[in-house]
């Protein structure tokens, strides 16, 4: 049984020992209950488990990958199955997708050690710094080699290592590198002759000849010569004190610490730590005014967040919200209909699953603000009746009721209030009663069905014969595919829930002189798109004032999502996209918000937030020279070595402008392009830049191996790691690319700072 007060280095010590706990798989026809030996490894990385018939590489967990440990069953296939007790149960969430461990442990204590073991393991694996790791990475990799278990690797188990480490390299070479590595001259390497050869196949001569251009002939950097590089390579004022800092940080060696000198291994962990990524560290932490109003921020917003793939079969699941709010998304979508007993959430007029919706408010209850302290906003569609209107009044307050916003909205305000001020809070959206025609029994209001929308889509003749077939059995809906517009019973008890109440929107003019500001729309794609190209003017000075949220068009069946882009470069805060769709316009949402600490919510610039009709942003265009120098280690696509190229692309509000590298023939592990792009970016502040590593196949499509989106003035100068990102938008901590970026304003494109440009790219040239 575990003490309260047990120290953590004694729950590792007990969890490195190995407890049975079962595991129980679910899957879509049966579900199967095994017991295995789980325990964390001596080095605290892992967590093994066994026996099983799988690699022994198969059956462990990596701590890093541990996203969350979650407590009970209360996982979607986990919460159905009542065989086992709440309290003996709890659940491993891994990062990608459908990655979930269920287990059960044989007492409640046994299982509060496994949780909280796990989680403290989860924060001190997150300190570990660059140095530790890379150390620790390297002999995974000779383990995982070994596979005799012999503790030395011959040259067949190195040759077998280099092909997967996506690089194609003759034998002889590669014979020429082991021998070299192979000091005791017989025939095998042990771990530390495998460091050897591990480091010269992964010697980064670019990054050394930058290190010898400022620490000259002794091969150290001095905290002063590192000032140099800081401020000549890197374009960054910083005084001599940081730089001791960075030098005691980052140098592996104690002794040279002491001495404030650094070496080219120390000088490689800097540009590989947040110092030296591409996103400016100061973006990682939330920096900006929290204190405007609520219309002044883009904020992260789901459309339909209950589903988990397309928008006509696929599952409903309370999952999907957890995901949506572990990503930072700061607007969830509710669509409630009636169930056979209590409210249910599904896309209507589909074969989409249900869920109930106390399920899905108690995991928003739970989730609301662990990744975000800022508001949530619960975007209602209301499709009830008054009676399951009643209920779901109810089960709001049973749920998340002490969170709810509440305060009056009196006349003569002018404004919305801050995030500041409503950290911790959430703020209902759907229709409200007007306040003249509140009763006890409630009153009409019109009804906007998104899900109504769908009836433009194509679709199969088998799922359209199904979906009719279900309307049908709703009396209440009218059979025809082009429904007119109608109105609603709607429950006082439900409108009382509600802080931001829906309204229909008829056009700026009108709207800037009779709305209140707790008062919003909604627009489809096509509404908003035209909206903006007729008058983009008038609708930042609208959304300067008012929230907009935009969401996806009806025949976007697949989940698919709408450029973003066009919606924020007229000030809609709440543009509400499919989370659960990969690909470029997630992957740039994802880089929308990356800044301000992740934390959903990024004030828009200081231009738009007010009325003014002709709005003009306070910074220069400028340009920008990007030089894509190396890769590393890139993850493998569908073929077995790659030809990887990058594209990157600027996405301004004006045009798109992309650039290409050539393709490196058979080399994803350290392809070389040296390849200078040009950019005029004519709009600063609204600029995106995205990254794409692609395998180019001549007999098929490119395939996207790993990709990097982030805001233009997120962008720190100089030499740059990029720490990229599957398709998927999972991290991937050792495929990077280092860059060069210089920026340049137009108004001195020949002065020093166009001087600079050249000098950095003739440097580099001359490599």
């Amino acid at each position: 049984m575990e003490r309260p007060n047990k120290s953590g280095n004694q729950l590792f010590t007990q969890m490195k020992e190995g407890v049975k706990l079962k595991k129980v798989s679910c899957h879509r026809r049966r579900r199967s209950v095994n017991e295995r030996t789980f325990k964390v490894t001596d080095n605290e990385l892992y967590l093994h488990y066994g026996p099983s018939k799988k690699k022994v590489h198969n059956l462990r967990v990596e701590i890093d990958d541990i996203q969350e440990v979650r407590s009970g069953r209360n996982t979607d296939k986990f919460r159905d199955v009542k065989t086992f007790p709440e309290k003996c149960c709890f659940s491993i969430i891994l990062t990608g997708e459908s990655r979930i461990v269920n287990l059960v442990a044989t007492s409640p204590e046994e299982a509060k050690l496994w949780i909280r073991g796990l989680k403290l393991l989860k924060k001190k694996s997150e300190k570990i710094d660059v140095r530790v790791k890379q150390a620790i990475w390297i002999k995974e990799v000779f383990t995982k080699t070994d596979e005799n278990g012999d503790g030395r690797l011959d040259f067949k188990e190195i040759i077998k290592l280099v092909r997967k480490m996506n690089v194609k390299i003759g034998d002889d070479y590669a014979q020429a590198l082991f021998k070299k590595a192979d000091a005791q001259a017989n025939g095998t390497l042990d771990e530390e002759e495998f460091v050897t050869f591990y480091r010269e196949i992964t010697k980064r001569p670019e990054v050394e000849k930058l290190f010898l251009r400022f620490a000259g002939e002794d091969r150290f950097l001095t905290a002063e010569e590192f000032q140099d590089f800081m401020i000549k390579g890197q374009k960054k004022k910083v005084d001599r004190d940081w730089c001791a800092e960075m030098i005691d940080k980052y140098e592996p060696k104690a002794e040279l610490r002491q001495k404030k000198l650094m070496t080219l291994d120390g000088f490689m962990f800097f540009l590989l730590s947040d110092e030296g990524n591409l996103l400016d560290p100061k973006n990682r932490s939330i920096y900006q005014d929290m204190t405007r109003p609520l219309s002044h921020y883009y904020i992260s917003s789901s459309h339909n967040t209950y589903l988990l793939e397309d928008q006509l079969k696929g599952p409903s699941s309370v999952e999907a919200y957890i995901s949506a709010l572990q990503k930072g998304c700061r607007c969830v979508e509710l669509d409630v209909w009636d169930g056979p007993d209590e409210p249910v959430i599904y896309h209507g007029h589909t074969l989409t699953s249900k869920i109930l919706l106390r399920d899905a408010l108690a995991s928003i209850r739970e989730y609301a603000f662990l990744t975000s302290q800022y508001p949530l906003i619960l975007s209602f569609e209301n499709h009830c009746s008054l009676e399951q209107q009643k209920q779901m009044a109810e089960i709001i307050e049973e749920t998340v009721g002490d969170f709810l916003y509440r305060l009056e909205r009196p006349e003569g305000v002018t404004e919305l209030p801050s995030p500041e001020e409503l950290k911790h809070k959430i703020l209902v959206k759907g229709k409200k009663l007007p306040a003249f025609s509140s009763t006890p029994q409630g009153g009409d209001v019109s009804d906007e069905d998104e899900a109504a929308d769908i009836d433009g889509a194509e679709v199969d003749e088998e799922t359209r014969i199904k979906i009719q077939e279900e309307k049908k059995k709703k009396s209440s809906l009218k059979l025809s595919l082009k429904r007119k517009k109608k109105t609603i019973k709607l429950a006082k008890e439900f409108s009382d829930t509600v802080y931001l109440s829906s309204r229909h929107f008829k056009s700026v003019s009108e709207e800037m002189t009779t709305r209140k500001p707790f008062e919003m729309s909604s627009f489809a794609e096509a509404k908003a798109t035209d909206l903006a190209k007729k008058g983009g003017q008038a609708m930042t000075a609208y959304n300067s004032r008012f929230l907009s949220r935009i969401y996806p068009a009806g025949w976007r069946t697949n989940s698919s999502n709408y450029n973003p882009i066009p919606m924020w470069n007229v000030g809609a805060q709440i543009v509400a996209l499919n989370f659960q769709s990969d690909g470029e316009m997630m992957d740039l949402n994802r880089g929308r918000f990356l800044e301000n600490g992740n934390c959903g919510y990024v004030l828009k610039p200081e231009f738009m937030l007010s009325e003014d009709v002709k709005p003009k942003s306070k910074l220069e265009p400028f340009q920008m020279r990007i030089v894509i120098i190396t890769g590393q280690q890139f993850p493998k696509s569908s073929k077995d070595i790659t030809d990887p190229y990058v594209k990157v692309t600027l996405y301004g509000t004006k045009k798109v402008t992309e650039h290409k590298t050539e393709a490196i023939k058979n080399n994803g592990f350290n392809p070389e392009w040296k390849c200078q792009m040009d950019f005029e970016v004519q709009d600063p502040e609204l600029s995106l830049m995205r990254f794409e590593v692609m395998d180019k196949d001549v007999s098929s499509k490119d395939d996207l191996m790993a990709q990097y989106s982030l805001p233009v003035s997120c962008m720190q100068q100089g030499y740059q790691h990029i720490t990229l990102r599957s398709p998927e938008g999972n991290e991937l901590s050792s495929s990077t690319l280092f860059i060069n970026v210089t920026k340049k304003r137009e108004s001195s494109s020949n002065g020093e700072q166009g001087k600079a440009a050249t000098q950095e790219q003739e440097f580099i040239s001359g490599w």
